[in-house]
């Protein structure tokens, strides 16, 4: 994180301050009170957003921080924090009135780590009062360290197969597996086991219930039960089929008993003839008698002409006109023309005759028809009831022949034992899944041990974190040794694992460790520097935050800004703020550094 320019007005001791970085380290030098410390408390509320009003100078409304740096793309970006004393703080980001959450978060990703992990990071008072087990999740969180899933499991030798298999199924790249992939699959074994607990608590709370309500097992199995059942429905079925063709036959034998009573003593009609035979023989004499009776009418009517005519033939007049007097003889025409009226009048008494004897004939003929008729009618009805009856009766022997049914009593309740035999079949599924439950119970608390044995191996003071981090452990003394050498200090520190990962201090050459109390003001400040350094470089921070080192010796403040001003030493920084109270040794030390060093007064 490169700064540009840093601004600060109405803060604390700062009236107004603007500072454009030349160089990599900045020395703030000057008697106490003149705001070397509040250039620092400044800075940090500019990039980390803790404020206290308070820092707010008497007598002014308000108090501003710009910082102007570039991303990691070199992009110019523009912070303003301004901190009115009454009313809410206010934060631009590149001239852009921003929500302060927001602001924030932007902050951190050019810093590329929250602003808690940046607070330790620059901070030797933040960092000194941390707790091992903050200090060691802090250094494991940047540990850069990839295993593979071999190598993570030979951690743990006590580990079963089932436990390698769990582990197993939540790792996505068996190849490469890095802290934060185990601080994740910590997590997931934790989520995972506190679901195991709850089905435990589930499952017991099932068996604890069943075991209140049921008293002994259930003997028979689901599949004998069902059987029991099958049959009993089949009983059933059998019976009410029994009783239906019982109900049936009984309907049965009273149609054919009825049927029997109503054909007693009676016999089809024997007959002779059929009446569609004599319906024909009538339609013959009908055709018969009508050209008599057609003959008759035109004898009839000849008849009445040939009278009429001899009739005007006895008249003296003349058929053709009446006042002509006829003279001829008629009287053998007349006589003629009698004898042919006898021989019609002859021809129709005949005709008449033969037609009475005809219409009688038809008549007897009808009636016999009718007779007929109703005797084929009733014949046939009678033959329809016999028949109706013979099949009635060939049914009811059919039935009659047919098994009877189970022998069962007429009291014995169907409904009941069915009733019984399904709560049966309840109680057996319930005793089977109580079985079940059980088994689960097993298998669920079995995993429940699993879990707790991996979420311990997976902690961050587990197996697992305590490997990686003794491999680290060498490293980070091997840096610190290197330093040491470089500041040639009569001190030694060690990094060790006690619930986390803690440092102890030692004399040089002695196994004599000594209490952080008991060192001098300069040597906790070299230690926190050589601390702040590591995490600079482990964390990838790019910044440090030192004051008051006037209250190191002459002798290791040169060597400190010897080291801090080698080329070697600062491609692990961006910028190095130092703050001092200017000696007129610590004078002569830094002379010889004007062209590497700002100095801010």
């Amino acid at each position: 994180m490169i700064f540009t320019k840093i601004g600060i007005e109405n803060y604390r001791a700062i009236d107004h301050l603007e500072y454009e970085p030349q160089n990599r380290i900045a020395c703030l030098s000057g008697p106490n009170g003149r705001g070397k410390s509040s250039f620092f408390s400044a800075l940090y509320t500019g990039l980390t957003g803790n404020i206290d009003k308070t820092n707010v100078q008497n007598g002014k409304e308000y108090a501003e921080i710009q910082i102007e740096t570039l991303d990691r793309d070199q992009n110019m970006v523009s912070i303003l924090r301004k901190i009115p004393r009454q009313k809410p703080n206010q934060l631009k980001i590149n001239g852009k009135t921003t929500k302060i959450a927001d602001g924030n978060q932007f902050i951190s990703s050019i810093m590329n780590m929250p602003i808690s992990d940046f607070q330790i990071v620059t901070s030797s008072d933040v960092m000194t009062h941390l707790k091992p087990r903050e200090f060691s999740d802090f250094l494991v969180k940047y540990i850069p360290e990839k295993l593979n899933l071999d190598q993570l499991l030979k951690f743990d030798p006590t580990l079963v197969e089932a436990e390698k298999n769990l582990l197993r199924a939540q790792v996505k790249d068996q190849n490469e597996i890095t802290i934060p992939d185990i601080k994740n699959i910590y997590k997931q074994f934790r989520d995972l086991d506190l679901s195991t607990k709850r089905e435990i608590e589930r499952l017991e709370a099932l068996i604890q219930t069943y075991m209140q309500e049921h008293h002994g097992a259930a003997t028979r199995t689901q599949e004998v039960i069902q059987a029991d059942l099958s049959k009993t429905s089949n009983l059933e079925a059998q019976y009410i089929a029994a009783e239906k063709r019982k109900k049936t036959n009984q309907q049965l034998l009273q149609i054919i008993q009825s049927l029997q009573t109503e054909l007693q003593g009676k016999k089809l009609v024997e007959l002779k003839y059929k009446s569609q035979d004599i319906y024909h023989y009538v339609q013959q004499l009908y055709n018969y008698k009508r050209p008599m009776e057609s003959q008759l009418r035109i004898n009839d009517n000849t008849i009445q002409k040939m009278n009429q005519y001899i009739a005007s033939m006895q008249k003296s007049q003349c058929p053709l006109h009446q006042d002509i007097v006829c003279q001829t003889d008629k009287s053998a025409v007349i006589r003629e023309m009698q004898n042919t009226i006898q021989s019609l009048q002859q021809n129709n008494l005949e005709i008449k005759a033969n037609i009475e004897k005809a219409t009688k004939t038809i008549t007897d003929y009808e009636a016999y028809y009718q007779k007929l008729l109703e005797a084929e009618k009733y014949n046939q009805e009678l033959a329809l009831k016999q028949n109706q009856l013979e099949e009635h009766k060939k049914v009811y022997q059919a039935s009659v022949q047919e098994t009877n049914g189970p022998k069962i009593s007429k009291n014995y309740d169907f409904k009941a034992k069915k009733d019984a035999l399904m709560m049966e079949f309840q109680e057996r599924l319930k005793y089977e899944q109580h079985l079940q439950s059980q088994n689960n119970l097993k298998k669920q608390k079995e995993l429940h041990e699993y879990y707790q044995k991996l979420i311990k191996f997976l902690a961050m003071d587990g197996i697992a974190i305590e490997k990686i981090t003794e491999y680290y452990l060498n490293l980070f003394n091997q840096t610190i040794a290197a330093r040491i050498q470089l500041l040639n200090i009569d001190l030694n520190i060690q990094f060790v694992l006690d619930d986390g990962i803690s440092y102890r201090v030692y004399k040089q050459g002695t196994n004599e460790c000594l209490e952080y109390e008991q060192l001098s003001t300069g040597e906790k400040k070299i230690i926190a520097f050589l601390i702040l350094d590591l995490l600079n470089i482990l964390s990838g921070a790019r910044l440090m935050f030192l004051d008051d080192l006037n209250d190191l010796d002459v002798q290791t403040f040169e060597h400190f800004i010897q080291m801090i001003t080698n080329p070697e030493f600062q491609k692990y920084y961006d910028h190095i703020f130092i703050g001092t109270v200017l000696n007129s040794d610590f004078r002569n030390v830094l002379s010889n550094y004007q062209n590497c060093i700002d100095f801010i007064y």
